[in-house]
């Protein structure tokens, strides 16, 4: 049985939701009316490092999914490639697999 995490409240809670505001919207306005906070308030909480941190990581989060997601797709590629190689199977199916492997 793990241990959960407590529920955010007040400022880190706010902040979170200011996070995913600005991941969402284009403009910083916009983010801000989405969840409640003024502009100038968001705008403030943006110079601070520990909110630009977690902006960051945020952001970086899918990115480095998508990236381990490909590798992963790439690593069976080529186990394919080498199978087929391997069993020659045939011409066409190996022209297939070393053209799908192209980048």
């Amino acid at each position: 049985m793990g241990v959960k995490n407590p529920p955010k409240r007040g400022k880190e809670a706010r902040v979170e939701r200011a996070v995913m505001a600005l991941l969402e919207h284009s403009r910083v306005e916009k983010a801000a009316a989405s969840i409640g906070l003024s502009d100038m308030t968001l705008w403030r909480w943006m110079q601070e490092k520990d909110f630009q941190t977690r902006l960051r990581a945020t952001r970086r989060q899918p990115y480095s999914q998508s990236v381990a997601r490909l590798q992963q797709a790439f690593s069976a590629a080529v186990t394919t490639l080498l199978r087929v190689m391997t069993y020659s199977v045939g011409a066409g199916r190996q022209s297939r697999a070393s053209r799908r492997l192209r980048i």
